[in-house]
């Protein structure tokens, strides 16, 4: 698994992995402030498309956060 270049593919499993567990992590995140750093921190780092970031921020109510 040398030269890690971020996207998705078989050969990298472990990213689909993190990306669950950093989802546990923000539905169980307190106060909601902190939930919605870790949804922007997510999405900086590619594990959340403009849509999805978008989605969460919806479905968790922190559009005005």
């Amino acid at each position: 698994m040398t030269g890690y270049t971020g996207d998705s593919c078989p050969a990298q499993p472990i990213r689909d992995s993190f990306r669950r567990v950093l989802s546990h992590v923000v539905s169980n995140a307190e106060p909601p402030c902190e939930q919605k750093e870790l949804i922007m921190i997510m999405h900086e780092n590619g594990l959340l498309t403009t849509a999805e970031t978008y989605d969460l921020i919806q479905i968790y109510g922190l559009a005005r956060v």
